[in-house]
C-alpha cells in the first residue's frame, strides 16, 4: 500500500529504446514524453515519479 503517490494507467507508459519508462504528459495541443521511475502496480494503475511531473497533469492513454 502506498499513500499520497502519482499513478497512472499501466497503458500510459511509454517503453524508452534505451530502457526504462515516460509516460507522454499532454500540455495544450501537443505533448512531451517524461522519463518516469515505476513504483508499485495495482490491477490497472502503476506509480510513476520523474523531474517535472506533479499531480494534475493529463498523461496520453492509448484508446482501447
Amino acid at each position: 500500500r502506498a499513500r499520497g503517490v502519482l499513478a497512472v494507467p499501466v497503458s500510459a507508459l511509454v517503453a524508452l529504446a534505451g530502457g526504462g519508462y515516460a509516460v507522454e504528459v499532454v500540455d495544450g495541443p501537443g505533448g512531451h514524453l517524461v522519463a518516469v521511475r515505476t513504483g508499485l502496480f495495482a490491477q490497472t494503475l502503476v506509480q510513476v515519479s520523474g523531474p517535472g511531473l506533479t499531480a494534475g497533469q493529463r498523461v496520453e492513454v492509448p484508446a482501447p
